[in-house]
């Protein structure tokens, strides 16, 4: 059962910081294995939040992305695979 949460923000709120609060609002109604979300949820709070509640991350990380950690290992994978083609 897919179920899709959406929240609205004004235009010059970055999207990404109501990821905590959209993945709380719908794990109250199902378990949540995969967030999908553009580059603007390309953060290292937020692929750590993902990471601590068992969710697969499937967001869109900066084409100048780095394959370093800098402190954040879930979000170093998922740059690993971005940056090695639509392939990886």
């Amino acid at each position: 059962m897919a179920v899709e949460t959406h929240e609205v923000a004004k235009e010059k709120v970055a999207g990404g910081r109501h990821l905590k609060s959209l993945i709380g609002e719908s794990s109250k109604q199902v378990k949540i294995t995969k967030a999908i979300g553009d580059g603007g949820y390309d953060t290292k709070t937020n692929f750590r939040t993902l990471a601590e509640r068992g969710i697969e991350p499937v967001i869109k990380v900066r084409n100048n992305s780095s394959n370093k950690a800098g402190g954040c290992i879930p979000r170093k994978l998922v740059a690993q695979g971005y940056l090695q083609g639509p392939e990886a």
